[in-house]
Order: structure tokens, then sequence, then C-alpha cells
């Protein structure tokens, strides 16, 4: 992935490009990839299981709460 695709990629989600763009470059590391040779489908993958991680996060959280909530 060239910088300027990383750049359009942060570009175009509306929020802050240095923090997506910090964001999207551990991601690749943590994948063991390169910014520089990553396909589109590279981040396609990784994105999609950055929000699986994410959603499950939030599920297991949500879940806590009810608990606690219910205990109290």
């Amino acid at each position: 992935m060239d910088s300027d695709l990383l750049k359009k990629l942060s570009e175009n989600t509306g929020l802050p490009e240095n923090l997506v763009t910090f964001e999207l470059e551990q991601l690749l590391r943590k994948a063991g990839l390169n910014k520089s040779q990553v396909t589109m489908e590279d981040v396609r993958e990784i994105l999609a299981n950055y929000l699986q991680d994410v959603i499950v996060e939030a599920k297991e959280s949500l879940k806590n709460e009810v608990k606690t909530a219910v205990e109290a």
C-alpha cells in the first residue's frame, strides 16, 4: 500500500487523520505486513478482523455492565 492509499483511507474516514493513520499502521505491524507492500485486500481483511474484535469487546463490556447492574 503506498502512502497515497494510506492517506486516502485516513482522509475518507472523516475521523482525525493522524489517529486513523496510526491505528492502521499498528494493525499492519500486528499482522506482520509492510505498509509499502500491503494490498487493498490485506487492508480489508485486517479491518474486518479489527471490527470483529471491537464488536466482541463491546458485547463483553455490555454483558459485564448488565451483570453488575443486576447484582446491585
